[in-house]
């Protein structure tokens, strides 16, 4: 009889022990589960922190970062490092004459060609106003006036009612300097754009 009753007693706390392993278990599934939702959850505010909420694109935060990040990966790697700025031409009559709700159309749509017309490797960034920059790693002089040249044509495309033209924009391109900070770079490119604007509008300038 003492052998069975302990018998008895060992199943039963064979039975309890499975039982603790499966509690713990799904404590562990649903935890990870957690862990899981939590992660992507901060990966999508942290996307919304780097992201321009009217056009999709990223924002001046995500330009800062990836522009140190891509500085550094061309002086590692000595690929060529180039990158555009472009302002929308007579953009404040815009607003002025139809609203700021059709104005914001024209960035939207505007958003949308430079996300046609890039590469994913490519950065597009709305930077602040009608003011966008896209960087291009990998990329040399070249092959970047070409494709601002691309972008410059088909931004005359854009139709957006009740505006009776399309919209034309100016663009300043350069190419990272050796030994160039990130600051003297966009300098230079902002110039090459100051001179695209005063010397008439929708068109290329190298800096």
């Amino acid at each position: 009889m003492l052998a069975e009753y302990d018998i008895d007693g060992l199943e039963r706390l064979n039975e309890k022990m499975i039982d603790l392993n499966r509690d713990y278990a799904d404590a562990q599934l649903k935890l990870a589960q957690t862990n899981l939702k939590l992660q992507q959850r901060e990966a999508q505010i942290l996307a919304l922190t780097l992201t321009d909420a009217l056009t999709g694109l990223g924002n001046r935060r995500q330009l800062q970062q990836a522009l140190a990040t891509e500085i550094n990966r061309a002086r590692r790697t000595g690929e060529p490092l180039c990158a555009f700025m472009v302002d929308l031409d007579h953009f404040k009559r815009v607003n002025d004459t139809f609203g700021h709700e059709v104005g914001d159309k024209v960035l939207a749509a505007f958003g949308n060609l430079l996300r046609q017309k890039t590469r994913s490797t490519e950065v597009a960034t709305r930077t602040g106003g009608e003011e966008f920059v896209v960087l291009m790693p990998h990329t040399d002089l070249a092959e970047s006036l070409t494709t601002a040249e691309r972008i410059r044509a088909a931004t005359a495309a854009i139709r957006v009612q009740p505006m009776p033209d399309g919209v034309t924009a100016s663009f300043g391109v350069a190419k990272l300097a050796a030994g160039e900070d990130g600051d003297a770079f966009m300098l230079r490119i902002d110039r090459a754009l100051y001179e695209a604007k005063h010397s008439g509008r929708n068109r290329v300038v190298a800096g």
